[in-house]
């Protein structure tokens, strides 16, 4: 609950300080999660085979195992 009060409090001043992500950031952005982003990612592929003939290859990463190998107190 401290948390969540916390962010609630220090968001709007951390925000107005930083930069605005890049478009290919979608999952990190306000009001968008990854779902929204792995709509977008189907519709351009769908895009490029039916317009363009092109048979698009995606790779997506599992950063949560990578992270669960990080020292927290570290980073």
């Amino acid at each position: 609950m401290f948390r969540k009060l916390l962010e609630r409090r220090l968001h709007p001043l951390i925000s107005i300080q930083s930069p605005i992500l890049d478009l290919s950031q979608g999952g990190f952005r306000e009001a968008r999660g990854s779902l929204d982003q792995e709509l977008c990612l189907a519709k351009i592929c769908n895009i490029l085979r039916q317009c363009h003939h092109i048979s698009p290859v995606l790779a997506f990463l599992g950063i949560k195992s990578a992270y669960a190998t990080v020292d927290c107190y570290v980073i």
